[in-house]
């Protein structure tokens, strides 16, 4: 690899890291597929393993939108099984923790069959805690703001799985 390489690091999940190097950084710009591939359990380890394979390499600095975007640039069937595994299992993973959350929120199993029914049954929910038919104030603006990010993930859930 030339001595213009880049990489960068997105995390997966909380647990898992990403990484992907670039051979170059046009080929990063470009949005091209990276050269080598890796999931590790740390940023640190993430990070060290790269150094280690690639001493040349330049780590990018990116906020995460920017990691977001070109992480959603790389096509899913060009990554290794390994990770393409991995990243199936913490999809799985985090509906699965959506689905718990919504049910300790007062949502019914099935409620979570589609997205019209969940939203139906979160305004049940939402009217039922409202001050002004005898809820608390604190209890519905909690329930609001828990509901809306998960409902937010539901939906991109449902959105994936739709394409």
């Amino acid at each position: 690899m030339p001595e213009t390489a880049v990489f960068m690091i997105h995390p997966l999940s909380s647990q898992k890291y990403f990484w992907a190097v670039w051979s170059s950084v046009t080929l990063f710009a470009s949005g091209a597929a990276p050269a080598h591939y890796g999931v590790e359990q740390t940023l640190h380890r993430a990070s060290t393993r790269v150094n280690t394979c690639f001493s040349f390499c330049h780590e990018l600095r990116l906020d995460i939108q920017q990691k977001t975007l070109i992480y959603r640039q790389i096509k899913r069937s060009e990554l290794p099984e390994k990770v393409q595994t991995q990243i199936r299992q913490k999809m799985g993973e985090h509906r699965q923790q959506t689905k718990m959350a919504l049910l300790r929120l007062g949502f019914c199993e099935s409620d979570l069959k589609n997205l019209t029914d969940l939203k139906r049954r979160y305004r049940q929910l939402l009217r039922s805690l409202h001050p002004d038919h005898g809820g608390s104030a604190d209890a519905f603006k909690a329930f609001y703001a828990a509901c809306q990010w998960h409902i937010r993930r539901y939906q991109a859930a449902e959105m994936r799985s739709s394409n």
